[in-house]
């Protein structure tokens, strides 16, 4: 007897092939049987007529990382049907807790209760799946936390001895079962990096099979160059490049949009390896600190707070941000860890600063001071059009960017950016139902094959017969994602079922208790 059976379900298989028309029966935690008539006795048959069975989605670029060990049930994935995400994504990854990187990791750990119980991706690995996660995961490297882990916060190259040590270290995460390394270019240590030295790091991932995922050092105004860099790096290393997140940000740089096709394009066709994610949003969400000069953060956090507070350096800040205010008006103030200052939340900065009576700058500088420039914010700079284009494009895989949260759990904000809860649903809602955009198949292809493909997933992105039952089952009528900029934590409507290795995680639209996630290794 077969434990599961769909019967005339519309299977869109990841392949980009046409829905057709088929039973699909599961035994323990694979396809036993793909059909357009299965008769078998099953424990469970579910009448899927009228509705999609796809793979599982996979998340390219998510940020759950350590949340796993917090909050396990990540329900804000499995209820957009995501069944397996990428961590270890923009630099970060937390599972090298040397003396240098323990002090900054520190509060982290303590906010959410967690013993400092690892110290490589092996012992990770080991808390993660005594945590039990509802999704599977495959992590990256993070570069900036590589190089905080041996440099700290310090603004220069790596010395001979130090550049040796992370190359080792980077080695033995790989493996141990990592993908590949990211950067984080914007971010404090990482943009204090010079492209020789990911070069050298990139070259360690290579001989391993991996792949280099970057937020790069621009996404705006140096955007052109930064691919330009981003490509230097893969194609000297003999690294496949992945581009998070790819945007055009500000008003300004949106014409460069068929400049960054054509500069991607060409490179394709010249044989380099590049492909990229991005979340159906044109709304961003990062450190407010990122609207700073990276010279500030020589030393880290705490030191560009001093330098803030010094007038001669405070002063001009101020004047450039209120320079830059009409660019920053509208930034949604999103999270920040102080009680006396979550009033601002959920508030953009022009009513902040009003509010305050003081201008954009003074509000920007006084509350990144007070918070130690621990304050995430929504930007609202991106173009409609441009992302249409870029998520049109064949060679453009899903990431939502966030991490898993869950509505009664520790990692649980009042608000987040939407993506964190609507990503994929939006995702075929907006470009596949409402705009005809893109096909089902190739939505589907984009959410789970191309990106199977990518991370040389064993049996799983597609559906097929001894694959993984990693599926979702949702009805294209229903399908909705309710998560806005105002109400940020909505669930999507929809997802009525899906699997994670041949167990049910979410059943009739809500979640199980079923946990069946796993590491997912490194093919060699």
């Amino acid at each position: 007897m077969i434990d599961l059976l769909f019967k005339n379900v519309s299977v869109v298989d990841g392949t980009g092939s046409k829905p057709r028309l088929s039973d699909v029966a599961i035994s323990g935690d694979h396809i036993l049987e793909i059909s357009p008539k299965i008769e078998a006795l099953a424990k469970k048959v579910i009448d899927g007529k009228e509705k999609i069975l796809s793979p599982g989605f996979i998340d390219m670029h998510g940020h759950t990382d350590h949340f796993f060990c917090v909050d396990p049930q990540s329900s804000s994935k499995v209820l957009q049907g995501v069944t397996t995400e990428v961590c270890g994504n923009c630099g970060y990854s937390p599972f090298l807790l040397t003396q240098k990187f323990i002090p900054h990791f520190q509060p982290e750990l303590n906010q959410y209760g967690l013993d400092q119980n690892w110290h490589d991706l092996a012992s990770f690995k080991n808390a993660v799946s005594q945590s039990k996660p509802a999704i599977n995961w495959l992590t990256l490297v993070g570069h900036g936390t590589l190089r905080l882990a041996c440099m700290g916060y310090d603004n220069r190259p790596p010395r001979p001895e130090e550049l040796k040590w992370m190359k080792l270290e980077l080695e033995k995460a790989m493996d141990q079962g990592a993908i590949g390394f990211s950067t984080g270019l914007i971010y404090t240590p990482g943009c204090f990096a010079e492209k020789e030295e990911l070069i050298e790091l990139g070259k360690v991932v290579a001989q391993k099979g991996g792949f280099y995922a970057t937020h790069m050092r621009s996404e705006g105004d140096q955007l052109l160059e930064s691919i330009e860099e981003a490509r230097l790096i893969a194609r000297t290393s003999q690294i496949p490049l992945q581009i998070s997140h790819l945007k055009t940000a500000g008003e300004k740089n949106w014409n460069k949009i068929g400049p960054v096709l054509e500069s991607l394009e060409k490179a394709q066709a010249s044989g380099e390896d590049i492909l990229w994610d991005r979340y159906p949003y044109a709304a961003s969400f990062t450190s407010l600190d990122t609207c700073l000069s990276r010279d500030l953060f020589d030393g880290g956090d705490l030191q560009a707070v001093q330098r803030l507070k010094d007038q001669k350096i405070r002063d001009p800040w101020i004047h450039k941000l209120n320079e830059l205010s009409p660019r920053f008006a509208s930034t949604l103030i999103a999270y920040l860890p102080g009680k006396e200052n979550q009033q601002w939340i959920g508030k953009n900065l022009n009513e902040c600063a009003l509010l305050n009576k003081k201008t954009i700058g003074e509000f920007v500088i006084d509350l990144l001071v007070a918070e130690k420039m621990q304050v995430n914010a929504i930007f609202f700079s991106m173009s409609e059009e441009n992302l249409d284009r870029i998520l049109s494009h064949p060679s453009a895989m899903l990431g939502s960017d966030a991490s898993a949260r869950s509505r009664n759990g520790k990692t649980f904000l009042n608000t987040v950016h939407p993506r964190t809860y609507g990503t994929f649903p939006r995702f075929i809602k907006k470009y596949v139902i409402d705009s005809k955009k893109i096909s089902l198949e190739e939505a589907v292809r984009k959410m789970t094959g191309l990106a199977s493909q990518r991370l040389k997933l064993k049996k799983r992105g597609f559906i097929k017969r001894g694959y993984y039952a990693d599926l979702v089952l949702f009805d294209p009528k229903t399908l909705e994602d309710c998560a806005t900029f105002q109400n940020s934590t909505e669930d999507s409507k929809g997802i009525e079922r899906v699997l994670v290795n041949g167990k049910t995680v979410v059943e009739k639209g809500r979640e199980t208790a079923q946990r069946a996630g796993i590491f997912l290794e490194r093919e060699a």
